[in-house]
């Protein structure tokens, strides 16, 4: 959130946002009022987006909070960060978090509620989405898997009588640039932070020459991602 901070002042035209805040991890009262007032100061160019954090327990316990039930503390602090942006007063008293007359301002530039992009490429996130959330960025995840996953958001969201935008699906790709796809493949892999036990990288990733790796963003897009927040996995002196 602090770097958030110094990207909103560094221009007035960027759009910018997280990739992905652990919101278990966080205090939902003192997160709104984070998100609230960048949302404010940048007038609507903040768009965070949220998810459940790694599996390793080591951080839930760093952050003295339990790993077990993440996914409902999660929908419950959104619903919750929607009522303090929305609200004049809240109070609230819920299963994982309470307050009582507490009050957001500024208010978001963006009414009703600054949107809240969630993560994870699992259907359980998919579910998530289409029950508390405004978008769908994922990462990690194979054009397969998007197109699946983006059914059951969808489904979710007519279920529980809401509307989300149809290009507020969003992939997080990695990227590396060469005509030697065998070489950059192995370089590639050295700087992939999350790898898979049930998916090589490059089921997720794009590797060779730029026309190689546009018929793969395609793939993504005929599967119905399109948003994209692209990562390369070159090092600093390899510039493409």
């Amino acid at each position: 959130m602090t770097a958030c901070a110094m990207v909103a002042a560094y221009s007035d035209r960027l759009k910018f946002g997280t990739s992905v805040i652990a919101m278990p991890l966080r205090n939902p009262v003192v997160l709104a009022k984070q998100i609230a007032t960048l949302d404010f100061l940048s007038q609507g160019r903040f768009f965070p987006a949220v998810g459940l954090g790694q599996e390793e327990p080591e951080e839930y316990e760093a952050c003295g909070v339990s790993k077990e039930r993440r996914g409902p503390r999660t929908d419950e602090a959104i619903q919750l960060m929607r009522r303090l942006w929305q609200e004049d007063m809240v109070t609230h008293e819920g299963e994982f978090y309470s307050c009582h007359n507490v009050s957001v301002t500024p208010k978001p530039f963006l009414q009703p509620s600054t949107p809240v992009w969630i993560g994870g490429r699992t259907a359980a996130a998919a579910r998530r989405v289409g029950r508390v959330g405004d978008g769908w960025l994922v990462s990690s995840a194979t054009p397969a898997e998007i197109k699946e996953g983006r059914d059951i958001l969808f489904e979710t969201a007519d279920e529980f009588n809401r509307e989300i935008e149809d290009d507020h699906v969003g992939v997080l790709m990695g990227y590396y640039v060469s005509n030697d796809v065998e070489e950059a493949t192995i370089k590639a892999n050295q700087y992939v932070t999350r790898q898979r036990p049930d998916a090589h990288f490059t089921e997720f990733t794009a590797v060779g020459p730029v026309d190689r790796i546009a018929e793969y963003v395609n793939r993504y897009v005929e599967s119905g991602a399109s948003k994209f927040v692209v990562r390369p996995l070159c090092p600093a002196e390899e510039k493409h």
